[in-house]
């Protein structure tokens, strides 16, 4: 599994970056770490729906039946549907960590996507927020978009459209890249210094 993992992830970088095995599965490995609560509620669930088909054999209960295909296919599910991007994500993420190179971008978007609902239980409103920045950089003449969520709100609104920021990009993709938030939180404080 792993090994079809790893081909697969490595097609957005046919023939470009050559990278040892032994490094792919580092790179994998640490995706599966970033992962791995997931990934283990995931298989309780593949479990638990086993184990109620295997009682409602036992005890020939039609309905558990049904109920335990649905909690075995629902874990299938969400694992086949959503880890594929999410580990691809991490993986991509600790190929630029190790091999990308340094520039600079300019934000042209903020955007804060609104995610916020009333729970049903407490009549409450659950603010959930997601901002996004979106910049250009050029490299070798051409010009390249990127985008990122920025979790630390306070950095988030300390950003303005048009502001110089640092990333890191795949030279042989540069499509891939991601912004050096370390690197952003440091400019900003001494600019504010």
């Amino acid at each position: 599994m792993i090994t079809i993992l790893l081909l697969s992830f490595d097609g957005f970088m046919k023939d470009k970056l050559k990278i040892s095995t032994s490094e792919k599965l580092k790179f994998m490995k640490v995706a599966l770490q970033k992962n791995s609560c997931i990934l283990i509620l995931l298989s309780f669930f593949l479990f638990l729906g086993i184990t109620i088909i295997g009682c409602s054999y036992v005890y020939n209960i039609i309905l558990m039946v049904a109920f335990g295909v649905f909690i075995f296919g629902m874990a299938l599910f969400t694992m086949l549907y959503t880890m594929p991007s999410s580990l691809r994500y991490h993986y991509e993420n600790e190929i630029i960590k190790k091999y990308g190179a340094f520039t600079t971008a300019i934000i042209t978007k903020k955007e804060v996507e609104d995610y916020s609902y009333i729970d049903t239980e407490t009549k409450n409103k659950v603010e959930e927020y997601v901002n996004t920045i979106t910049y250009e950089f050029n490299y070798n003449s051409e010009h390249y978009l990127g985008d990122a969520v920025i979790d630390d709100k306070t950095l988030y609104h300390s950003l303005t459209v048009g502001l110089e920021i640092p990333i890191k990009y795949l030279k042989t993709n540069p499509n891939q890249s991601s912004v050096r938030i370390k690197k952003l939180k440091k400019s900003l404080l001494k600019k504010i210094a």
